[in-house]
């Protein structure tokens, strides 16, 4: 660990980059991510063939993907509770857990949605809703990784 002294002359120990660069909440996520994302491309395989079983297939995507997600945001939770106090925070994290909570409430809404019978269960507000839901948690995965590789200028 390396010691740094801030402007007013407090000392204080510094983690490399790396320990606080890959947190387990965001593995957990891709599970999220990919669970939607099957659910959005069962529903666009019933939207072009009528075959009921896509919705069975999507609706059960959609729970294994709110399943993981309320995995991903206790164990988020916890790291940040952790890692509040760390000096170096990666950039973006707070754009990236309000992205993923928004995610989540619209992801129960898909799955009400995803409740009612027949056609009406996915065209056109359940392949809305997934589709929304994959872009939230797209630009909530890649906007962290986007800010924190951004040049800074760095002061002497």
């Amino acid at each position: 660990m390396a010691e740094v002294t801030d402007d007013d002359g407090r000392v204080r120990e510094v983690r490399p980059a790396a320990a606080v660069s890959h947190p387990l909440h965001l593995v957990l996520g891709s599970f999220m991510f990919a669970y939607f994302l099957a659910a959005l491309i069962f529903d666009y395989g019933y939207s072009r063939s009528g075959n009921i079983q896509w919705t069975n297939f999507a609706s059960w995507m959609i729970f294994a993907g709110l399943v993981s997600g309320g995995l991903s945001l206790v164990v988020g939770i916890v790291e940040w509770f952790v890692r509040r106090r760390e000096p170096v925070q990666p950039a973006g994290m707070a754009w990236h857990g309000i992205l993923t909570l928004v995610a989540m409430a619209l992801g129960i809404v898909d799955a009400f949605v995803h409740q009612r019978d027949g056609w009406t269960s996915v065209v056109p507000q359940g392949i809305i809703l997934s589709a929304v839901v994959v872009i939230l948690l797209v630009v909530g995965s890649w906007l962290p990784a986007f800010l924190s590789h951004r040049p800074r200028e760095v002061r002497a």
